[in-house]
C-alpha cells in the first residue's frame, strides 16, 4: 500500500483553517460548548438535517446567529438503521425547547417530498426541503469554507465519532 501526503495548502479545504474554527475565548470570543439538547435554550437558531436511513447517517446540525457570526451549538448523528418517527420525535422536543428555528432546511434528494409535509403536521416550524445536488453541495461547500476563512463560522470540538451500530455474528 502506498500512501501520499498532500500538503495543507494543496487542499480545498485545509486542515489549518478547519482548526481555526475551533471556537475558544482567544478567537471567537468564548470557549464554545455544544448546547444540552435536554436543556431550554434561546437564540436565533438554524437548523440543516441530511436524511439517510441505512447507507449513510442521518445527521442534524443547529447553528445560532449573534450578530454576523455563526456558531454550530449542537450536532446530532442518529443511529442506523434511521427510523424517520425517532428524528421527527426529535425535531419537534428540540424545537420546542429551543424556541423554535429561524429555519431548517432538510435535504429530501432521496426521500420524497412528503417527510416536509410529515414534519409540518408534527408541529416542525419553518422547514423547507432542499434538494442537495451536486452543484448545490459545492455552492453550500464553498459558502462554509468563504465564512470559514473570514472567521465568522465557529464550532466547540465534539468528539466525531459516529454511533455505534451493534451487529451480532453467529459463531
Amino acid at each position: 500500500m502506498e500512501a501520499e501526503w498532500a500538503e495543507d495548502e494543496d487542499t480545498w479545504l485545509a486542515q489549518s483553517l478547519i482548526v481555526s474554527c475551533i471556537g475558544t475565548e482567544k478567537n471567537c470570543g468564548e470557549d464554545l460548548q455544544e448546547f444540552n439538547p435536554e436543556s431550554s435554550c434561546e437564540g436565533d437558531f438554524f437548523a440543516g438535517l441530511d436524511l439517510a436511513q441505512t447507507r449513510d447517517y442521518c445527521v442534524l446540525s443547529v447553528v445560532e446567529r449573534q450578530n454576523d457570526l455563526l456558531f454550530l451549538r449542537h450536532l446530532k448523528i442518529f443511529q442506523q438503521p434511521t427510523l424517520y418517527a425517532q428524528v421527527l420525535g426529535y425535531l419537534k422536543v428540540l424545537q420546542d425547547r429551543w424556541g423554535g428555528f429561524q429555519k431548517m432546511r432538510v435535504d429530501f434528494t432521496r426521500e420524497i417530498p412528503s417527510i416536509i409535509a410529515d414534519m409540518t403536521t408534527a408541529g416542525i416550524d419553518n422547514t423547507e426541503g432542499v434538494n442537495f445536488s451536486v452543484p448545490r453541495k459545492s455552492e453550500m461547500a464553498s459558502l462554509l469554507k468563504q465564512r470559514m476563512s473570514n472567521h465568522k463560522f465557529f464550532y466547540p470540538l465534539l468528539n466525531w465519532e459516529r454511533p455505534c451500530r451493534w451487529t451480532y455474528a453467529l459463531s
